[in-house]
């Protein structure tokens, strides 16, 4: 993989698992650019953070002391340790924005961050703090984090435990503007909100196949799919996927089915006189029949979201910039996360609205008067079994809990800095939050999946459907397997708790939509 001057996407931060290395070109553009700025200290211009002090105490003047007073004033922070793919991503991200030549970095600097990065990928990661950054003046306390260990002096965590690497700024020392162009960016923003964006696009498509499911299952009219409603309202394409999911139900279940049971019909449906639908004959629910609305709804603002989260990956976010054509220096605020975080609100917005739709959905599986007779929660003995009882409480309190993180994190600027960072965007609070919500998004859709699958199987029994895998279980577990959840707890084998965290893992794997969706 080369470092190029091309921007990054969302999803390519998604799959670092090659080494990088600078091209020739970048590293030509470096070049000069440090040298642009050598010539404009020398000749005694004033420079914000090299000549100066740094934030409110920009109208002092500095000594070179290679940055450590920077960095030994942000070493502070609270909360967990950030996960391993957001570290990795933000590594990435702030190597680009130094090898683009406007930072004035040397080029051990750029494959410092490069060489942590493929520590990275061993298993061993830096230990940063998940409160602190503003996403104004960057994300500043968890990047100095991150340089402190680069440098050799912060903690590293992997298999065997914490420990510490040597200084991976080979034959270097860091002067003040590199020290501050390590952190002075919104790299753990950017990345949040790019690798949140890439499992929502998932989730929403899994979403989308799902609701098709249950359109079968539960028999609704597929009119409720016909393009005549979608002319000229559905953008994403949401109902034209669902049908054509939904046909291809139909038409497996069609090839082997016994006859008793219809499940929904293709869109090309009876002529009159037919015998009615088993299941919702006219309207449908709103879970059901407004579905294509609520998630073709979502998937407009994930589009709106990626749009507001790649004006800020492209963006050189430093201060200040220098010009390598011309050596003029730049002081500015491209470090202002605000784009990002206006995002990120919206990521969270269309992640809680798909859970909302879920539990619906979920309530309409579970209750006997909707699902087509079959027992109340899907319990096998209704008295002696409760069936999916918990299941559905468990999805009740996680969509109350994606509400109350649901609130637009953009516009809780606090000032701060004494009288410099007097507004701020809260661009890695709201990517933080956007990425919870989307994290509890895939446990309701494991419930949804859950309630789902033993509909089915509870169709099967009954000989109203065909006996074909809901979604191929070697499938689900080898998905399953290849993720673990931050802080998940131990389940008996047994439980439902040990099931949705199985089905939760598969759905946020990003090789879930590759090559088999959830019917074989």
């Amino acid at each position: 993989m080369i470092l190029t001057s091309s921007p990054p996407e969302p999803e390519q931060l998604e799959a670092l698992t090659d080494s990088v290395q600078i091209s020739t070109e970048v590293q030509q553009v470096a070049i000069v650019s440090r040298q642009h700025f050598d010539r404009a200290v020398a000749a005694g211009q004033s420079i914000y953070g090299t000549t100066t002090g740094y934030g409110p105490f920009v109208g002092f003047q500095a000594r070179e002391d290679g940055g450590t007073d920077l960095i030994e004033h942000l070493l502070v922070g609270s909360g967990e340790s950030l996960p391993p793919d957001l570290i990795s991503s933000a590594l990435y991200l702030r190597a680009w924005t130094m090898a683009q030549g406007r930072s004035g970095v040397r080029i051990p600097v750029i494959q410092a961050y490069l060489d942590a990065l493929g520590i990275c990928q061993t298993g061993m990661y830096p230990e940063i703090p998940s409160i602190g950054s503003l996403g104004a003046s960057g994300d500043l306390i968890p990047l100095a984090h991150l340089l402190n260990a680069i440098l050799g002096k912060g903690s590293w965590k992997g298999h065997s435990g914490k420990t510490r690497v040597a200084n991976l700024v080979k034959g270097h020392s860091m002067d003040r503007r590199e020290a501050l162009a390590c952190i002075n960016g919104i790299s753990f923003s950017k990345a949040g909100a790019s690798l949140t964006y890439c499992k929502l696009n998932r989730l929403l498509r899994i979403h989308e196949i799902l609701t098709a499911i249950l359109y079968y299952l539960l028999d609704a009219n597929p009119d409720h799919l016909s393009p005549t409603l979608f002319q000229s309202a559905n953008p994403s394409n949401t109902a034209g996927r669902m049908l054509n999911y939904l046909n291809s139900i139909n038409k497996r279940a069609s090839q082997g089915n016994s006859g008793h049971y219809s499940g929904a019909k293709d869109l090309q449906h009876s002529a009159e006189g037919e015998s009615p639908r088993h299941g919702y004959a006219l309207q449908a629910p709103y879970s059901l029949r407004c579905a294509p609305q609520t998630i073709s709804a979502c998937l407009g603002l994930l589009n709106s979201a990626r749009s507001s989260i790649f004006q800020d990956l492209e963006t050189i976010d430093d201060n200040p910039l220098i010009d390598p054509e011309t050596g003029f220096v730049a002081h500015g605020g491209n470090f202002f996360g605000q784009s990002t975080a206006f995002g990120s609100d919206e990521l969270t917005m269309a992640a809680c609205q798909s859970g909302v739709l879920a539990e619906r959905q979920l309530a309409l599986i579970l209750d006997p008067d909707l699902n087509g007779e079959e027992a109340l929660m899907l319990a096998r003995k209704p008295g002696h079994s409760s069936g999916l009882a918990g299941l559905q409480l468990t999805t009740t309190a996680l969509v109350a809990e994606m509400r109350s993180l649901s609130q637009m994190h953009s516009t809780y600027s606090i000032p701060t800095n004494g009288k410099n960072q007097d507004i701020v965007p809260m661009a890695f609070l709201a990517s933080r939050r956007a990425h919870q919500v989307t994290i509890h998004l895939s446990a309701v859709l494991g419930a949804l999946l859950m309630a789902t699958r033993s509909l089915w199987q509870m169709r099967n029994e009954n000989e109203l459907v065909f006996d074909y895998p809901f979604w191929p279980e070697h499938r689900l577990r080898m998905l399953s397997e290849a993720i673990v959840l931050d802080g998940e707890m131990e389940y008996p084998d047994d439980s439902l708790g040990k099931t949705l965290q199985f089905y939760q893992r598969a759905l946020i794997n990003r090789e879930i939509l590759s090559d088999e969706n959830l019917y074989p």
